[in-house]
């Protein structure tokens, strides 16, 4: 049974999840990850996948057919730092990549 992040559950469900998998894409781009390291919208192998839920966003690595280490976040924006967070080599690459998704995401919402 899938469950939700504790320190997520006050968080708001978003309406549209679009926003955030755009930026998401933005950052993959801009850091140059390769398209097969990400599945965005299902499962692929020997990648991070996201996907949307009835319980919420999903993130696990998928492998020999299975979905390894998932988590469930109740807002996309969690769950696309997540799938930054995995793919990053080192702290500081984590921290440069959820900076510039941050700045995007604040930015996105004042237009």
């Amino acid at each position: 049974m899938e469950k939700l992040l504790r320190e997520e559950r006050f968080l708001p469900k978003e309406e549209d999840g679009t926003r955030c998998v755009k930026i998401l894409e933005k950052a993959l781009k801009e850091f140059q990850i390769p398209q097969i390291s990400v599945a965005i919208g299902g499962y692929a192998e020997e990648a991070i996948c996201l996907e949307e839920g009835d319980s919420g966003w999903r993130v696990y690595g998928g492998e020999r057919g299975e979905k390894y280490n998932m988590r469930v976040h109740a807002a996309c924006r969690a769950a696309c730092r997540d799938v930054l967070s995995r793919l990053a080599d080192s702290v500081e690459a984590e921290r440069e990549w959820l900076e510039f998704f941050d700045r995007e995401y604040e930015s996105s919402l004042k237009k």
